[in-house]
């Protein structure tokens, strides 16, 4: 009975026109092609909210740059678009506006203000397309890392905040894009 039933499905034209079980294909993914140089371009993401967490360190707002997969991280209370334009201005007073910024569509991320605060310091603003994070892999990637040492520190019971610390202690490990990084920053401040 169950091959008849299966027979009569699989043949009847009604039945796989309105299947909804049928797969869809995603296109092929198209490699994200390396910036020139260190600090051109970023991606930005979120993390959390982690509600084991102290109030002023619920969400984690990651920064990462393109070429040397150089990690910036900030502990915060809330994701509003304020509070990312704060993290930002921090990082780019230090180091200097990227050109490109890369995130997903999070309201704090489309909002006037965000988009206002880009384009005053020429920054273009691009987005991954939604639901597919892997448009934006290099922060997710980086997130992936994170969210793992979270959750080791949650196994020892260590502070979250500690752990997450000295991952981004890794960025002072030597490798070549870390190196381009170096050469970039202090060309321009010999010149």
């Amino acid at each position: 009975m169950d091959v008849h039933v299966t027979d009569t499905i699989t043949n009847c034209l009604t039945c796989q026109i309105a299947d909804k079980s049928a797969k869809t294909r995603m296109a092929p993914m198209q490699p994200v092609q390396l910036p020139e140089r260190p600090w051109q371009k970023h991606g930005i993401d979120f993390v959390g909210p982690n509600y084991s967490a102290p109030a002023n360190e619920r969400y984690i707002i990651s920064l990462i740059d393109y070429r040397s997969k150089w990690p910036e991280v900030a502990f915060c209370p809330n994701i509003t678009a304020k509070t990312v334009i704060y993290f930002l201005t921090k990082v780019f007073s230090r180091d200097g506006y990227p050109e490109e910024l890369v995130s997903d569509n999070g309201t704090q991320l489309t909002g006037q203000e965000f988009e206002t605060f880009l384009k005053k310091r020429n920054i273009k603003h691009r987005f991954s397309v939604m639901y597919h994070p892997e448009g934006n892999s290099t922060v997710e990637r980086f997130n992936r890392i994170l969210n793992e040492t979270i959750q080791t520190a949650r196994i020892y019971k260590r502070p979250v905040k500690n752990a997450v610390t000295e991952l981004i202690a890794l960025r002072d490990m030597p490798r070549a894009s870390y190196v381009d990084f170096v050469r970039y920053h202090w060309s321009d401040n010999i010149a």
